[in-house]
Parts: structure tokens; C-alpha cells; sequence
């Protein structure tokens, strides 16, 4: 399975480089699945529905959304949407009371299955946000009971500190595909 991870998409022109690149991207490498990350690509900050659907346009399959995918109030009442291709994250305080799927299975048929998750740091974050170490473990742990769940599991952490993005990479070594 090819899977191509775009790194947060800021504003117009992170949507221009995506619209002007991505298309020989795709040719050379033909990847199964494009997801990116989506969080800033309303003028640097939230993401719309109308943008999510010009992404779309681009070739970007799924997307996935920091501490700002709530920004735009709008959106906020989309995300209860459940058919739109986007996470959000699993650790943030508070976030069995808010709108949007936090982790997704996604069936690419013959290619297998690939569970997208999302999760926030803590460290210089605005925010408090649970512990994520204790969150995937905890989300882990309960969706490891299922014997369908996809062995491909790939999880966008969204954290400010190189440190702790390492910390939990080397903390989920072994245990997931990818952490990006």
C-alpha cells in the first residue's frame, strides 16, 4: 500500500502549491491514498467545507485536523457530517462532546484497510489536552478487540516540540505503520 501524507496545508498559497504539485506527485508515484492535513488551509487558520471540497479537487483523499479545525464556527457544525473525509483528534479535552469522527477505517479493497487517527501534543499547545500516550493506548487498546480492525494504522500527530513528537514515535515503535 502507497500512502502520500501532506503536511499541514496553510492558506491560499499552501492550496496553490498543493493544486500545482500534487498532480505530478500522483503520476510519478501513483500512491493508493493521499491524506493531508488540513488545519490551517482557511487563511491560515481552520478549514471550511467549501475548502475540504477544492482539496478534494486537487486529489487529496482524506484529510485530518489539528488544534485548529474548529477555528471556523461554521465548520464546527459540518463536522457532525459524518460522511466527510476528516478526523480530528482523539486527546483533545473534552472531545467525546464535540463533533467529527476521530479516528476513521478506510477500505482501499484489494490494497487492505488503513485506520487514520489523529492526536495532539501537549507541550507549548494553548489548549490542555489529555496525555497522548495514555489516549492511544487507551484507543488502541479498545480497537484492538475488534478482529477486523486494520493492521495499517496511521496517526498525524500534531505537536509543537520535536522532542515529544520522537517520544511518542519511539513510544509507538513497533505498534502502529506511521506517525507522521
Amino acid at each position: 500500500m502507497k500512502i502520500l501524507f501532506i503536511g499541514d496545508i496553510s492558506a491560499r498559497p499552501g492550496r496553490k502549491t498543493v493544486k500545482d504539485i500534487l498532480p505530478k506527485i500522483k503520476e510519478k508515484y501513483k500512491p493508493d491514498i493521499v491524506i493531508a492535513n488540513c488545519e490551517n488551509a482557511a487563511g491560515g487558520i481552520g478549514i471550511s467545507k467549501d475548502i475540504l471540497k477544492e482539496l478534494q479537487g486537487y486529489g487529496i483523499d482524506y484529510f485530518t485536523g489539528g488544534d485548529h479545525v474548529w477555528a471556523i464556527k461554521e465548520f464546527r457544525e459540518e463536522l457532525y457530517d459524518i460522511s466527510l473525509p476528516i478526523v480530528r483528534p482523539y486527546n483533545y479535552e473534552g472531545s467525546d462532546k464535540l463533533p467529527g469522527k476521530y479516528f476513521d477505517i478506510i477500505d482501499l479493497g484489494a490494497k487492505g484497510r488503513l485506520a487514520i487517527i489523529t492526536l495532539l501534543g501537549q507541550v507549548f499547545m494553548k489548549n490542555f489536552n489529555r496525555s497522548p500516550f495514555w489516549a492511544i493506548d487507551e484507543l488502541l487498546e479498545t480497537l484492538h478487540k475488534d478482529p477486523n480492525f486494520p493492521k495499517t494504522i496511521i496517526i498525524d500527530f500534531h505537536a509543537e516540540t520535536t522532542s515529544e513528537k520522537l517520544c511518542l514515535g519511539n513510544y509507538l515503535k513497533d505498534r502502529i505503520t506511521a506517525l507522521v
